[in-house]
């Protein structure tokens, strides 16, 4: 699957932040169609759960699949207001009881 985690996401702006790219054999980071980072040691198995972390607050951007943290980095980019789902060719995402939390200030 796909998720792209963006300031704006709306149909008119193409890209306007970083997309993770997470499939059974391979992962990486993505910046309007350009690979940031090879995440290739990252995989999710098929037919199972997994539980996925994302923290973006401020310049921080953090994602923990399982308990591995796949991307910890510092952005140019806002907070992304938006988490947008999308699926790979051939693949399917459930989003079992999400839980979204404000940050305690």
């Amino acid at each position: 699957f796909v998720l792209m985690m963006r300031s704006r996401a709306e149909e008119s702006v193409l890209d306007s932040g970083l997309s993770l790219f997470l499939s059974r054999s391979h992962s990486k980071l993505d910046s309007a169609g350009m690979m940031v980072q090879d995440l290739r040691e990252y995989q999710v198995a098929q037919d199972s759960l997994t539980l996925l972390t994302v923290r973006s607050e401020n310049n921080l951007l953090q994602v923990t699949l399982g308990c591995d943290t796949v991307l910890k980095r510092m952005t140019g980019l806002k907070e992304s207001d938006d988490l947008v789902f999308g699926t790979l060719p051939g693949s399917e995402v459930r989003l079992v009881n999400p839980a979204f939390q404000e940050l305690k200030e």
